[in-house]
């Protein structure tokens, strides 16, 4: 059990640091705030890093988006508050997909890309539709 907890310590180093680069690309693109991106590419990282890596990898989300608020705005408590809304965000993302899409394995069988093209297709035009009118 030791062994498998090590392994994973590079894994983590290495996803705060891309969390990291990828939150200051995000913020680069910043118009309102300097803390408020229209686009977030962190997001899909730290979801794809919760699937692939387990739960056990949410601190390493937590951490990339504390150093890129606070290097950003420079307050520790709004800062906290962000990467913990980030870190629940990726959390409750990865558990949607594990619970209801399948987890990782959802594109194995043929079953599953079948179930979730229509699906995509569904949310896509609903965002489209909200766009729309809004």
């Amino acid at each position: 059990m030791q062994s498998r907890r090590f392994s994973t310590l590079p894994a983590i180093g290495i996803l705060i640091f891309v969390y990291f680069i990828a939150g200051k690309f995000g913020l680069m693109l910043a118009s309102l705030h300097v803390s408020a991106s229209p686009v977030w590419p962190p997001a899909g990282i730290a979801l794809g890093a919760l699937l692939v890596l387990g739960y056990r990898a949410w601190p390493a989300i937590f951490i990339g988006a504390f150093f890129v608020n606070v290097t950003t705005a420079g307050n520790v408590a709004t800062s906290l508050a962000i990467a913990s809304g980030n870190t629940l965000e990726a959390f409750c993302g990865a558990w949607l997909v594990n619970r209801f899409a399948g987890g990782t394995t959802v594109f194995d069988r043929p079953q599953g890309v079948f179930t979730f093209a229509p699906a995509a297709l569904r949310v896509s035009r609903i965002w489209r539709i909200m766009a729309r009118s809004g």
